[in-house]
């Protein structure tokens, strides 16, 4: 039998899934740069994507879930 979602774990689960999305949006983005022979990439995109990297979605939900 299935259980109904709570309104923090639908929005926890979108949180995730926009959270992927921008991931593969900054890596894409990351090759694209990497791809300019004139200057390199931007080092503003490698703190863009530290800060994803370091996001901790767990720590959110369990703090949604309080």
């Amino acid at each position: 039998m299935a259980t109904k979602k709570s309104a923090a774990e639908e929005c926890c689960a979108k949180c995730e899934k926009d959270l992927a999305a921008l991931r593969k949006e900054v890596a894409a983005l990351k090759r694209e740069l990497s791809k300019k022979s004139s200057g390199g990439s931007d080092p503003r995109v490698d703190k863009i994507w530290e800060a994803l990297l370091s996001y901790d979605a767990s720590g959110f939900k369990k703090r949604l879930l309080k």
